[in-house]
């Protein structure tokens, strides 16, 4: 059976080509319908995608810089201070500087790493972080929201 340039095969003795014609009508109107789905779809997550680079770019703009830079510059200060405080003291002689070097080297990677999780700890629970990621999450659920209504709408 031919309908509209292209050969439509059936299990039927007799070729009806009304029917032939309503099937290629069909499989086209679902082709139409899969592309529109497509589109749609890729829209919503351009959309998602937006948001997300979005709120990430205002969640570094208020939070503390906690890079590699700023977790030495800890560390430096406090590797001092505990060097000043173990001389105050403990008043070691001469004899004891490289390990008391090396326990203000331990001694600061230790602080600097606790202030550093503490700073991050501070940011994320501050209110004007808290504030964006719900505003994030509720932009991000309406997107989501209509993504699955689009696939149940699709689907039935």
């Amino acid at each position: 059976m031919v309908a509209g340039g292209r050969a439509i095969s059936e299990s039927l003795k007799k070729a009806d080509r009304e029917k032939a014609e309503r099937l290629r009508l069909e499989r086209e109107a679902a082709e139409e319908h899969q592309k529109e789905k497509r589109k749609i779809e890729s829209e919503l997550l351009q959309k998602e995608q937006e948001i997300m680079q979005k709120y990430e770019y205002l969640l570094k703009e208020i939070s503390p810089k906690l890079g590699i830079e700023n977790f030495l510059g800890y560390w430096f200060g406090f590797f001092w201070l505990a060097l000043i405080g173990i001389f105050i003291l403990f008043d070691p002689p001469k004899k004891y500087v490289d390990s008391v070097l090396g326990c203000a080297i331990g001694v600061g990677f230790l602080f600097a790493y606790f202030w550093r999780d503490h700073k991050k700890r501070k940011k994320e629970e501050s209110d004007e972080y808290r504030s964006l990621i719900q505003k994030r999450d509720a932009e991000l659920k309406v997107i989501r929201k209509r993504r699955q209504e689009l696939s149940n709408d699709f689907s039935a």
